[in-house]
């Protein structure tokens, strides 16, 4: 593997071969920016889905539905949709 950057003598500025170092840094950069989109999409995720699983868990309660027929029922409407489209 190549260094990253190849050190001159004293007085010399690092540079990097050809821009080897500017493509390197360039790509790491972003593979740790797709890394960092990732784990923000999967905790924007799991904080939708508990928002909605509260607020089942208080609309069941409020209307006094038994929780078996709900998942029933949401079972077979989504299944409906989706036999549909």
């Amino acid at each position: 593997m190549q260094p990253l950057i190849e050190r001159g003598g004293e007085g010399k500025r690092a540079r990097g071969k050809g821009g080897v170092c500017r493509t390197r840094n360039r790509s790491v950069m972003m593979l740790l920016m797709s890394a960092l989109l990732g784990d923000l999409l999967i905790i924007i995720a799991q904080i939708i889905s508990a928002t909605q699983f509260v607020y089942e868990e208080k609309y069941i309660k409020k209307h006094g539905f038994h929780p078996l027929l709900v998942v029933g029922l949401e079972g077979l409407v989504y299944s409906v949709y989706s036999f549909t489209q």
